[in-house]
């Protein structure tokens, strides 16, 4: 049972999944609040409507928020979410393939070359520092939830082939984001 009230996911094409998100300032952190945002009241509603879409990460800018934060949870109970706040990623090592998909770009699903291993270095919903190891599944996790911060989409970083064999759905999704502009425009 969520905490808070999801809030609704962006969906691809929308040109906002391409914005770089900026990074939280110590003031912000200090008061608590950024980009028009509580940010204890943000990071409830990104975990809701995470666990709500049954994703294991969920990026800011996912729910319309600019913000360079991202929430991660691949417990088995799904009761471990880690916010991140202004991400670094640093000694990327190995490489390996694995399928991946977003909670962004519904029902697409296809493999994505990502390093093995990583460190982690972060802030708090408090601005305090830390840092996290990770490998395997959390790091690809982390870096795909850190490509959303820089407006980056997986499906950017897919082969030729992938991408064919996804084209339907894609087309499909923009598709449905140009009606509903539509459907915005005329109702105005």
């Amino acid at each position: 049972m969520p905490l808070a009230e999801p809030l609704p996911i962006v969906l691809y094409p929308d040109p906002f999944l391409n914005q770089k998100a900026r990074a939280l300032t110590d003031a912000e952190f200090a008061s608590g609040k950024a980009g028009g945002w509580n940010l204890a009241e943000l990071v409830d509603r990104m975990k809701a409507t995470m666990y709500d879409a049954e994703g294991i990460g969920l990026a800011a800018p996912q729910v319309g928020v600019g913000l360079r934060l991202f929430l991660m949870d691949i417990s088995e109970n799904r009761d471990a979410a880690i916010a991140v706040f202004n991400p670094e990623l640093l000694d990327m090592d190995g490489s390996e393939d694995a399928e991946e998909g977003c909670l962004s770009i519904p029902d697409v699903r296809a493999s994505v070359k990502r390093a093995q291993s990583l460190k982690l270095k972060g802030r708090d919903i408090r601005g305090e520092p830390f840092e996290l190891n990770a490998e395997d599944l959390l790091a690809r996790v982390i870096q795909h939830e850190n490509d959303h911060l820089d407006g980056i989409l997986f499906i950017t970083k897919i082969g030729m082939a992938a991408k064919f064999m996804q084209r339907r759905k894609l087309a499909a999704l923009e598709d449905d984001y140009e009606l509903l502009k539509r459907r915005k425009t005329k109702g105005k």
